[in-house]
């Protein structure tokens, strides 16, 4: 696994082809790839592409609140927690308001109870020292080798590891599950005690079921059915931010005895964790991260959700200043060109024609 990093050469990024869709996206070079892109819109009757796309939400928020909390040490910087700025505007929205709205406290408190125990749902070391943390993590599979030459070279780096780990093997005697079998393992989950049914404020049918807490903490949960003709636009954040919301209506048992969902494991990789890049406090910056992890539900396993990360932040005067280079207006994917530009001829500031040029257009 590569480090994902704020400065890579945009060229590198250009060139490099498109890794097959169940493998990690492990170098972004710029902010537009930060957030995720939107549902895109097909032809009538068929179903519609979806973007796939994950975030570790406790991991981003535990790696900035233990930057800010190793900052109290530093008399020469002090990093308040609620003050981390996120570049784009969209995914500003969503972390902003776990930052500094009404439910930020209450997200510090969870925090700080899931570290807690023996054997800890969350477990978080920050350092300025590479080797300690390398020593904490070398079994991680991470790219430790960019990570020395970028502590080496960043300006009073302190780099924060978070693991998060909760892991149900085998189903509690208080939901009712069976299994059939189509190209894969279908899971039935009766609509009684520990399973819930709803609709969310788009009117989209989730399905959730509870499993036994953690440190006192409830833990649930939820799946939501995108059908495939569903035509209003949405990203993964908008869904979450919505559902962070509630204002669900109950199905009752009446209308949907139950649901059923194919058993699924998702990887997940430094997608989940680059929405960090480039947040920032004061002179401090996040410049690199690295995250690996799944997401898991089955027969056998009533959720399984692991993500480990481990995030970089140095100062922000030291910025390597890189030279002007052309953009390039086409990427190369698998070696071949690829682009969908829009092309306008103006006269006297007008537009008089207009098109889309693609790399079928391509004069030879």
């Amino acid at each position: 696994m590569e480090l994902l990093y704020k400065n890579q050469s945009p060229q590198a990024s250009q060139e490099k082809a498109l890794p097959p869709r169940h493998q990690p996206h492990s170098i972004f070079t710029d902010r537009s790839c930060y957030a995720s892109s939107p549902t895109t819109r097909q032809d009538p009757g068929s179903p519609r592409t979806i973007e796939n796309d994950e975030v570790s939400i406790i991991n981003i928020i535990s790696s900035l609140l233990a930057s800010s909390q190793w900052s109290e040490a530093d008399e020469s910087q002090t990093l308040p927690f609620d003050q981390w700025e996120f570049p784009q505007a969209k995914t500003a929205l969503f972390f902003q308001d776990l930052l500094t709205g009404p439910k930020s406290a209450a997200l510090v408190k969870v925090i700080h109870l899931l570290l807690q125990g023996e054997d800890p749902v969350l477990k978080v070391v920050a350092s300025d020292n590479v080797e300690d943390i390398i020593s904490r993590i070398s079994s991680w599979n991470f790219d430790l080798a960019t990570l020395r030459q970028l502590a080496a070279s960043a300006s009073r780096p302190v780099m924060t590891a978070v693991q998060y780990k909760l892991d149900y093997r085998g189903w509690p005697s208080n939901i009712q599950m069976d299994t059939e079998y189509f190209r894969g393992s279908i899971l039935r989950l009766d609509n009684q005690d520990g399973v819930q049914m709803a609709r969310d404020q788009r009117g989209l049918v989730m399905g959730g079921y509870t499993l036994p807490s953690q440190n006192g903490l409830p833990v649930e949960v939820r799946i939501t059915h995108i059908p495939s003709n569903y035509q209003e636009d949405f990203s993964l954040l908008d869904l979450v931010a919505e559902h962070r919301q509630g204002r669900f209506t109950p199905i009752p048992g009446e209308e949907m005895s139950g649901f059923k969902v194919y058993g699924f494991k998702v990887p997940l990789t430094n997608q989940c964790l680059n929405r960090i890049l480039g947040v920032h406090n004061h002179n401090r910056e996040i410049v690199a991260c690295q995250a690996d992890g799944v997401i898991q539900v089955d027969k056998n396993t009533a959720l399984r959700a692991e993500c480990r990360s481990l995030v970089v932040g140095a100062d922000r005067c030291c910025e390597e200043i890189r030279p002007k280079s052309h953009y390039q207006f086409y990427e190369m994917i698998y070696k071949r060109p690829w682009f969908h530009n829009l092309v306008e001829v103006l006269v006297a500031g007008e537009v008089h024609l207009a098109a889309m040029a693609s790399n079928c257009h391509i004069v030879r």
